[in-house]
């Protein structure tokens, strides 16, 4: 952003990096926050295939138990509003935090579940995913894996074969975005 490119109503930096387990991707996550020299906050996606889990990481609707305890989420982005934000496995998080992590995403704006939103447009969000992984693997073995432009078809393809969050056509992991 600094050199005048980006959208300043977005998060600085908005990324979804595949790849099989092992790659380096969660490294890359934190090399870019040892970089910027600010925190990271890992969310592993694969405790969020609930919709009971969502209120440790991005709060409990009014009413509900742990309605006033602040969500994790938020505490990070007051704590570190250039942060690197690690989604790890993204398509294996639950519809409902997806939908809810959407304004994060599009306007670098995190509601809290008392209302009170928070400025995330400084926030560096990383998402990773192993979609494809499977059929990457298979091409290896039968040494059909030559470039990387059938590594990135295969990804895109699994991506759009995964369920968006309802009433989000053509967002979220579901449409390779």
């Amino acid at each position: 952003r600094r050199a005048g490119t980006g959208d300043p109503d977005k998060p600085a930096l908005n990324l979804l990096m595949g790849g099989m387990t092992g790659v380096g991707k969660t490294e890359i996550a934190r090399a870019l926050a040892e970089v910027l020299g600010t925190g990271i906050y890992i969310v592993d996606c694969n405790t969020l295939q609930h919709s009971h889990e969502i209120a440790r990481e991005i709060g409990a609707p009014p009413g509900y138990v742990g309605h006033v305890a602040e969500p994790a989420l938020a505490k990070f982005i007051k704590e570190h509003p250039n942060g690197v934000l690690l989604l790890d496995e993204y398509e294996k998080m639950h519809s409902d935090v997806q939908k809810r992590l959407m304004s994060l995403e599009d306007s670098g704006r995190f509601q809290r579940p008392d209302g009170q939103v928070l400025d995330g447009k400084q926030l560096h969000i990383l998402k990773t995913s192993n979609l494809g992984s499977a059929e990457l693997v298979q091409f290896a073995r039968e040494g059909e894996w030559t470039d990387k432009q059938a590594a990135q078809k295969t990804f895109l393809e699994s991506a759009r074969r995964h369920p968006s969050p309802a009433g989000a056509p053509g967002r979220g992991a579901g449409r390779g975005t």
